[in-house]
């Protein structure tokens, strides 16, 4: 009997449509004879239809709607309509989340799924939460004595940086994704001008020592039952000094395969190892699922390695980084529902009731 398997994208975020683009990835390849898909895109309400696999839905949603049906959870599964006299409940087997940023990654969404008993396949609502906050991120970092560049916090305006800056700099939004709304700074006028554009995004700004000379290094793990799985790295190829959303996205319908990359990564093996071993003991460490991705960068005077970022939904999946591994998207989807499925029935065999006398004991102010 197939699995009813919801494919969750869209959402409040300025990574929204990179969702779209990872959902339509994750729709195409997984297996229609183990699994029936429902595409459930969250826009003004949330809705379901074969219409959402179709690229052309998107130009002129507003339009597209009308032939949708309007979803939403119910316990354990979902529950959708043409009219109000109309609904249909589907009993959800798992959800694949293709949420970028917002409330889709940040934690927000996969304690909603655990409300209403529905398994998924990303990263628990903690780990989801603190990393998608690059400052709570650093927090953790520093905290499992994991390497990382110096760095300040601006919220609301107001920081607390010393008058002897170092730059470059590099300003970032503290929960954005996608590099949007990051800059460089060389000099104060800069850095004012690069905190006014974090600001647009986010309440909370992040501002860290910039490297000169540096080669980006991303790899992934995902966890399969048991066994955690470490991707082969890679080398994104960037002639700007950080790597830009354009540079991300812009190689066409392939999401993040698209860009300019190089993988397998040419670097020391002994790097090679340092980087998958952080990646293990993160992921790990925060006991999670799904595929994540995490960001290093290493200082080529040095060599010396440095966290950057842990994506817990990164864009793709980061299906690509797993083909060394042998691992297909088609499979690579397989391993995070089947994964998602039997951690949910872990927590589900946990006592939740205790038996108590606190009812049936008179209690001062409460009257009988």
């Amino acid at each position: 009997m197939k699995k009813n398997i919801l494919v969750i994208f869209g959402g409040k975020s300025c990574e929204h449509d990179i969702s779209v683009i990872t959902a339509l990835q994750a729709l195409k390849n997984a297996d229609r004879e183990k699994y029936d898909i429902f595409p459930l895109y969250i826009k003004d309400g949330m809705y379901t239809g074969k219409a959402l696999e179709d690229l052309k839905t998107y130009a002129d949603f507003d339009g597209a709607k009308k032939a949708l049906k309007k979803a939403e959870f119910v316990n354990g599964g979902i529950r959708f309509f043409k009219c109000p006299s109309f609904k249909k409940y589907v009993k959800a087997d798992c959800a694949l989340i293709c949420c970028h940023g917002g409330v889709g990654e940040n934690g927000q969404l996969q304690g909603l799924l655990e409300f209403y008993g529905i398994p998924y396949t990303s990263a628990g609502t903690a780990a989801a939460a603190v990393f998608m906050d690059k400052t709570l991120t650093k927090e953790f970092a520093y905290a499992n004595k994991l390497p990382i560049l110096p760095y300040y916090v601006i919220k609301d305006g107001k920081a607390e940086m010393p008058n002897d800056l170092e730059y470059p700099l590099i300003v970032k939004p503290a929960s954005l994704g996608s590099s949007i709304g990051i800059s460089v700074a060389h000099n104060a006028d800069e850095l004012k001008s690069a905190c006014d554009i974090a600001a647009q995004f986010d309440s909370k700004i992040i501002v860290e020592k910039a490297l000169s000379d540096f080669t980006e290094i991303n790899c992934a793990a995902v966890r399969d039952g048991g066994d955690i799985i470490v991707s082969e790295c890679e080398r994104p190829v960037s002639w700007k000094e950080f790597l830009s959303f354009d540079e991300k996205y812009g190689g066409g319908g392939d999401g993040m395969k698209g860009q300019r990359r190089e993988y397998p990564a040419k670097i020391p093996n002994n790097i090679k190892k340092a980087v998958q071993n952080f990646t293990r003991a993160v992921y790990s460490h925060m006991d999670m699922k799904g595929s994540v991705r995490i960001d290093f960068l290493i200082d080529k005077t040095d060599g010396f390695v440095y966290l950057n970022e842990i994506n817990t939904v990164p864009g793709s999946l980061a299906y690509y980084l797993f083909t060394e591994n042998g691992i297909t998207f088609k499979k690579l989807i397989g391993i995070m529902i089947e994964t998602g499925i039997s951690e949910s029935k872990k927590d589900s065999e946990k006592s939740f009731e205790y038996k108590s006398r606190v009812l049936n004991t008179p209690c001062s102010g409460v009257k009988k």
